[in-house]
């Protein structure tokens, strides 16, 4: 890469936010606490972003169409009933889904191209061919409009049979990593179209006498009640000036198979 050229093309921006989740006791269910941490705020030239999470307002135990900010320390059990999208939200109205509404803003005047990374722990994940697999104990649901996903239509997730990921350890442990472009710049003072907004656990997620984290009777290796899970989201943001896609923004910026937690990667797609 032309070190004149990356000197003046250079990132905007990187911003943090963790997801992270506490399996509590049960016989029956299993939990899942959020925890956010928004840090790590690097600035470089004229483009700054900030990740926004929201939820809907719940008045006397039911969810209403009032977006708010999003809560910490919510349980997640695992989802009961279809996934349906009827309300004028166009988030799931399934009993047990946890809203988590993920959007990103440019909040200066300068467009920038944006890349967002999701990262779910591997022996939660069954990888790679679906973002919501059959297989999985955790799922995390695709940004909705009322025009419908914003897979493929907003975000550039991949293909349907294999969408853009990596595998890579952080802070110890094994995670699958998906990560996708936004497929148009962001205008300043602009937000994005939802990343995801939800998560959920399988409905086949129960636990064992034991304490042990089990899928359709299957224990999940390293999981029991009393771990301590983390599910980070990185987005990152490099002016449009110059640059024709988001693709060709971060590899300038960043250069090839960047992964923003650092360590090595494998299975890069």
């Amino acid at each position: 890469m032309d070190k004149t050229v990356s000197k003046k093309k250079t990132l905007a921006i990187a911003s943090i936010l963790g997801i992270g989740a506490l399996l509590l006791s049960s016989r029956s269910l299993a939990y899942f606490t959020d925890k956010d941490n928004l840090s790590g705020v690097f600035t470089f030239g004229d483009v700054d972003i900030a990740l926004s999470q929201q939820q809907r307002q719940v008045v006397n135990g039911e969810k209403t169409t009032t977006l708010e900010n999003f809560q910490q320390n919510q349980a997640l059990y695992p989802v009961a009933g279809e996934l349906g999208y009827t309300d004028s939200t166009w988030i799931s109205t399934a009993t047990n889904y946890a809203d988590k509404i993920v959007t990103v803003k440019n909040t200066e005047s300068t467009a920038a191209w944006i890349r967002a990374y999701v990262a779910v722990p591997a022996t939660l994940d069954q990888g790679y061919t679906a973002f919501n697999g059959t297989g999985s104990a955790l799922h995390l649901d695709y940004g909705k409009t009322k025009n419908g996903t914003t897979a493929g239509k907003n975000w550039d997730w991949g293909t349907a049979e294999t969408l853009h990921h990596f595998n890579t350890t952080i802070n110890g442990t094994d995670y699958h990593v998906y990560y996708a472009d936004y497929m148009t710049t962001l205008a300043g003072g602009a937000t994005s179209e939802r990343l995801i907004q939800g998560l959920y656990l399988d409905s086949s997620v129960s636990v064992a006498d034991s304490g042990t984290l089990t899928l359709n009777g299957n224990e999940l290796t390293g999981i029991t009640t009393s771990s301590s899970i983390d599910c980070p989201v990185f987005v990152v943001a490099v002016q449009a000036n110059g640059f024709t896609d988001a693709k060709t923004a971060v590899e300038a910026a960043f250069g090839q198979k960047y992964n923003p937690w650092g360590g090595s990667v494998s299975n890069w797609q």
